[in-house]
């Protein structure tokens, strides 16, 4: 019998044996003792059955060259797999990966449109950076959405045998981790931009002088709080799997996914709060009878930004509280569910896609209202003066805000 030896030089020693050793000793002991032979042949077929199994999880060399690869890892992985053959094959999981997938192309191309529209914006640098970002994430967010659920769309059509159909995590990973990480970023980066209003309030008087350091510190502040806590909720995730659905919320980062959520509802009921806040001082400011033009101007676009962060804060706030107390209740229940049932229902509680496709169309809604309120105002104020130093003049008289209005207020 020839000599078998691990195809893999780090394998335990107890997983192989040397068959050519053994068989001289058994003929050897079967010529001193015969009358034992009968007894030890059935410990010698016990032990040998005991020999196969844990050579079940290695790979062995033939003498003769000849590969033989055992795995039953991926065997049983195959017939696990299979229970999930109704699930890509049902007709309403198949609607929510594709409602999904066609949400995340839409929002994308909206999220275009208001980029382009937010450059004729003329509010300040910073705050113009902040919401560029948040404008350019969403963007990113739903690349990632529309590629990763056209994906898995498009395999469980052309592959109704779901082990066929099964990514790679670590693809799964690849796609699930920016998006994520955006997903954490929308709801940080609108707390951002109620720090940046608050600094521009405190600093009124000089905040045109501070350029773009604030906006861009504020940013980077941002982003790194989100990769830091996006990366420690999926530091766990297992990539040497494959999936049939990618989710970030698998058995080991399930917990720290539900964490997660709930800190994004967290941070978009101090946002609220902090919009609360900045917009009760900063009518306090306009109320006081003495202040200079940049602290005038300060105020007026503190106004104009609030009425666009706020909508956006609390359709956020809205959607995040659902994805969370969704995905909360539906985890607790899954033994009352069938799996068909139970995965479709978590699939659909991913609601961050048609969140991203609604808020740049709400955004863009805020901005032309805001545009149609300026032009409204220009056309009153110009329609029965026929000098232009009046023009200016009264404008100029308003953005000062002159002692009656004042005591009035």
């Amino acid at each position: 019998m020839a000599r078998v030896k691990p195809a893999n030089p780090q394998t335990e020693m107890s997983s192989y044996l040397v068959f050519s050793a053994y068989e001289k000793a058994w003929i050897t002991f079967s010529l001193i003792f015969p009358g034992l032979t009968s007894h030890l042949r059935q410990i010698q077929a016990y032990w040998i059955v005991i020999v196969c199994v844990a050579a079940l999880h290695c790979d062995v060399t033939r003498g003769s060259g000849a590969r033989l690869r055992l795995e039953p890892e991926s065997t049983a992985k195959k017939m696990d797999c299979k229970i999930f053959e109704p699930l890509i094959t049902n007709t309403g999981f198949l609607l929510v990966v594709g409602s999904q997938a066609f949400a995340g192309a839409f929002s994308a191309v909206v999220a275009l449109i208001a980029l382009r529209k937010c450059r004729t914006l003329h509010f300040h640098v910073n705050c113009r950076i902040l919401l560029t970002t948040l404008l350019l994430l969403y963007i990113v967010h739903s690349v990632c959405i529309t590629v990763l659920q056209t994906l898995q769309l498009v395999r469980y059509v052309l592959h109704p045998d779901p082990c066929e159909a099964a990514i790679s995590s670590a693809l799964c990973f690849s796609l699930r981790f920016p998006s994520t990480i955006c997903m954490t970023s929308f709801a940080v980066l609108q707390l951002g931009m109620i720090v940046e209003r608050a600094v521009a309030l405190w600093k009124r008087d000089r905040y045109e002088t501070y350029g773009s350091v604030v906006g861009t510190a504020i940013t980077f502040c941002c982003m790194i709080s989100s990769v830091s806590v996006t990366t420690w909720a999926l530091i766990q995730m297992n990539l040497h799997t494959e999936t049939v659905y990618c989710s970030a919320g698998t058995q080991e980062t399930g917990f720290r996914v539900k964490v997660l959520s709930f800190i994004l509802c967290a941070i978009d009921f101090i946002t609220l709060l902090g919009t609360g806040f900045v917009f009760a001082f900063n009518v306090a400011a306009i109320r006081r009878k003495f202040f200079d033009l940049k602290s005038s101007y300060q105020l007026k676009e503190n106004i104009s930004v609030i009425r666009i962060i706020l909508p956006l804060s609390i359709f956020q706030a809205i959607c995040h509280t659902m994805f969370s107390m969704t995905n909360g209740i539906i985890s607790s229940f899954e033994s009352s569910f069938s799996m068909v049932t139970y995965r479709t229902l978590f699939a659909a509680t991913y609601i961050i896609p048609y969140y991203t496709m609604v808020a740049p169309l709400l955004l863009l809604y805020v901005l032309n209202r805001s545009l149609k309120d300026r032009a409204l105002k220009l056309k009153v104020l110009t329609r029965h003066v026929t000098n232009e130093n009046d023009v200016y003049f009264t404008a100029y008289s308003q953005m000062w805000n002159n002692r009656r209005a004042s005591n009035k207020c």
